[in-house]
């Protein structure tokens, strides 16, 4: 959904203690965050899709064959507009379901 917040968690969570400046994301927008401990680096992968849900194709770049079985989903919906809550959900459920159908098949 449009200004639901997917900035704004994304950047509280690479930056907590940051001041919160987000702009609009227009299709996808990718960040990452690297956490190094004990000789072990994890890396996390962070792709955000602008706006309402209207190209689901943009998920094929974000959910890959190879990090499928690692991959999270977070749905973020605006709680402004609690009317279109289900529905919003149940479209970006059904397009997570279609990616990750395609890239098992």
């Amino acid at each position: 959904d449009l200004s639901s917040g997917k900035s704004t968690l994304i950047q509280s969570f690479l930056k907590p203690s940051a001041a919160k400046d987000t702009k609009p994301t227009i299709a996808l927008e990718y960040n990452f965050a690297r956490k190094t401990t004990n000789n072990s680096k994890t890396v996390a992968n962070l792709w955000e899709i602008g706006g309402d849900l209207v190209e689901p194709k943009l998920m094929e770049i974000g959910i890959t064959l190879r990090n499928l079985p690692t991959s999270v989903v977070i749905v973020v919906c605006d709680l402004s507009k609690p009317h279109n809550i289900l529905n919003s959900v149940l479209r970006s459920i059904s397009a997570v379901k279609e990616t990750a159908a395609k890239r098992v098949a």
